[in-house]
């Protein structure tokens, strides 16, 4: 993806008359696909594009986006420190006002993603763009509502209605999926028996019942855990699956795949597994019961089924008929659900593609830059005081 964001950006930047700029206070931008896609469909408008950032020693790979990002750089040890004080949203909205402002505030169009980036943004811009990837009525979102939420983007409607349902006066809700912007690949060679857990490697995202659903597939069956992991965890389960590493039957890929290169990576696997463990996780935290997983839609893309939580963020797999979702998380389940996508394979993999063609994020974010009124955003945060008295 980074050689595809230096062609698009090397074809505009000159001809670009207008900037934006994209706030993203979270420290994953390289794993971030809609923050990513949000900056290739601006720059296919023409706009030279910036993402403001910041980076700590968690997450790498920051180098494929250099011609695009400004950031600075927060140590790890002091990111653990901050946080245990409860200070360290509160330092990144400090320091992003120091280091950022002065690029946001002569941006065209401004786009925040969340409460804290909206905060950033709107001390230096009249009507930024509120991009929503998480949902949260915390005390941030109320200090954003308060400061004036104009237009929200956002991946359904469900989500919209739970942070904007009570708004007096709602903001304009445009509706931009979590999912790929859509090119020709080349599909890989087909490993039908090979399943993958696509995305952050975690017990919360229900890896530990993945992998022992092997237990109840025949031998043919294998699994590889793709995705970034914390060192503690990976030793943890190396040492408690070490059969299943050593027969191949398990995998776990750590290295980071391109944007651009994911559906054709995701195209050679038979079953994709996309899921939250609510043993973990709280059973009632509304962003990730309503969460469309950016992975479910890389599956779709690559023509490959899901297997899922029957959650709402998920309920597509269901509606468009593209896999299975189940009521509990549970190994044997997991390996039935396999076992019945096997005995219609084809037919799994040509509805996941109808529902790619649907969410195509560039068709969603055209809808939306359609009724763009360019030049709102240019106007200063306060109104100059009038020194005449009448």
């Amino acid at each position: 993806m980074a050689e595809r964001f230096k062609r698009k950006s090397s074809d505009h930047r000159e001809a670009a008359a207008k900037s934006a700029v994209i706030i993203f206070t979270d420290e994953w931008l390289p794993y971030s696909s809609t923050v990513l896609n949000l900056l290739l469909c601006l720059e296919e408008k023409g706009y030279r594009t910036r993402i403001v950032t910041v980076r700590s020693g968690l997450f790498q790979n920051f180098e494929r986006f250099e011609d695009e990002v400004d950031s600075f750089r927060i140590p790890l040890v002091v990111q653990k420190l901050l946080a245990k004080l409860r200070i360290y949203r509160l330092s990144k909205f400090v320091l992003f006002t120091i280091f950022h402002g002065r690029r946001i505030r002569h941006a065209d169009l401004c786009f925040s993603v969340d409460s804290l980036g909206f905060l950033v943004s709107r001390l230096f811009q009249r009507r930024p763009y509120y991009v929503s990837l998480e949902v949260q009525r915390d005390l941030w979102f109320r200090f954003a509502r308060s400061a004036g939420i104009r237009h929200v983007l956002i991946q359904t409607k469900e989500r919209f209605d739970f942070l904007f349902a009570d708004f007096p006066n709602q903001p304009i809700c445009s509706i931009l999926p979590n999912s790929p912007i859509l090119e020709p690949y080349q599909r890989r060679q087909s490993r039908p028996k090979d399943a993958i857990y696509f995305g952050f490697i975690s017990a919360a995202h229900g890896v530990e019942q993945c992998i022992e659903s092997l237990e109840f597939l025949p031998g043919l069956y294998r699994l590889t855990l793709k995705g970034p992991v914390a060192e503690e965890y990976r030793h943890a389960l190396m040492r408690k699956h070490q059969a299943l590493f050593e027969s191949g039957r398990l995998t776990l890929d750590s290295s980071y795949v391109a944007a651009a290169d994911v559906i054709p990576y995701l195209s050679s696997f038979g079953i994709g597994f996309c899921f939250y463990d609510f043993t973990v996780i709280t059973a009632n935290d509304f962003n990730y019961l309503s969460c469309p997983s950016g992975k479910l839609y890389g599956y779709f893309a690559a023509g490959v089924p899901v297997i899922g939580n029957d959650i709402l963020g998920l309920r597509a797999v269901r509606d468009r008929d593209c896999g299975l979702l189940l009521d509990k998380l549970d190994p044997r389940a997991i390996a039935r659900g396999v076992l019945e996508i096997d005995r219609n394979r084809d037919g799994y993999r040509n509805r996941c593609l109808d529902a790619a063609d649907y969410f195509d994020f560039r068709k969603h974010f055209n809808i939306f830059f359609a009724n763009v009124d360019e030049e709102s955003n240019k106007e200063a945060v306060f109104e100059p005081v009038s020194t005449n008295r009448t």
